[in-house]
């Protein structure tokens, strides 16, 4: 005879066996207890290097750090990608840090995924860092060098651009 029993259970790890018994009071379990795993909890994730979002930095690398946890953790994977699309991939089982080298400027995107052995998955926030090692350009278009003033201010006039410009200050020596 075939029978389905339904139980509800909070996660944990559970030893369970069946007993059947006939219509004279024999009974008998199976000859082998059996051990269930219960895991709703997604595995816990998190990019822990570069911190944060809207970084920029003057080099041509990437370390990354990520952490995860879970009673049954199986994989993690870091993911980099740019404007181009997916640039590279690092997949491990423990907390592990990438360097990512030879970058071209641009900005870049890193996000982590992870499993565990039951199948529960998570996924980090996506954070981003900018690589810029082009210096700026600048031109002074006024007062033209060497110029001579009668009064005690003059206005200055100047060009600049980079693809992350942020302030433009005027130095006098």
């Amino acid at each position: 005879s075939f029978n389905t029993f339904a139980v509800t259970m909070p996660n944990g790890i559970y030893l369970w066996n069946v007993q059947a018994c006939d219509s004279v009071g024999l009974c008998a379990f199976d000859s082998t207890n059996r051990t269930l795993t219960v895991d709703s909890t997604n595995p816990f994730i998190n990019i822990t290097s570069p911190a944060g979002n809207n970084t920029y930095v003057s080099r041509t690398y990437i370390a990354s750090t990520v952490n995860a946890s879970d009673a049954h953790l199986d994989t993690i994977n870091l993911t980099i990608s740019n404007s181009t699309g997916l640039w590279n991939w690092t997949t491990g089982t423990a907390n592990f840090t990438v360097n990512w080298t030879g970058l071209a400027n641009g900005r870049y995107f890193i996000n982590a995924t992870v499993n565990d052995t039951v199948g529960n998955t998570n996924t980090s926030s996506t954070t981003w860092i900018t690589l810029d090692t082009t210096l700026p350009f600048v031109n002074i278009t006024s007062p033209a060098n060497n110029s001579y003033y009668v009064v005690t201010y003059f206005t200055a006039r100047a060009n600049a651009s980079d693809a992350n410009l942020g302030t433009i200050n005027l130095t006098l020596w």
